[in-house]
């Protein structure tokens, strides 16, 4: 039950912080903010992710009722990925699309395997 009422105040906290009292117009264009996020400066650099090579793993937990942790854990893949040097070499930022129609469960049996992957997969 409390954890139902943080859950509701979390989210309710989480829609007051995003309204706000701004009003758009049509003409505003907020392209340009996304661009001088992404494109980088002439000491920066982006790197490519090499899809075929990169997986994401993945666990998850369910709760039962009587106290009992289900957790089950697999793969999913990348769509694009790409990552932002600086002209050091550090990292300092980075983009990424997943597949969540790849994600696959790597410790169920086969007949629980493929009804999690289609609960996954619907969601």
């Amino acid at each position: 039950m409390k954890f139902k009422i943080f859950l509701s105040m979390l989210l309710l906290a989480g829609f007051m912080v995003s309204c706000d009292n701004k009003t758009s117009t049509e003409n505003e264009d907020d392209s340009h903010t996304s661009k001088a996020i992404t494109e980088p400066s002439k000491s920066e650099q982006v790197l490519k992710v090499d899809l075929s090579k990169s997986l994401i793993g993945y666990s998850g937990i369910k709760i039962e009722q009587n106290g009992e942790k289900d957790i089950h854990g697999g793969e999913v893949k990348l769509k694009e990925g790409s990552l932002k040097l600086d002209a050091a070499g550090n990292l300092i930022g980075g983009d990424f699309s997943v597949d969540m129609l790849s994600i696959i469960n790597t410790d169920l049996p086969e007949g629980k395997k493929s009804d999690m992957e289609k609960h996954l997969k619907s969601v």
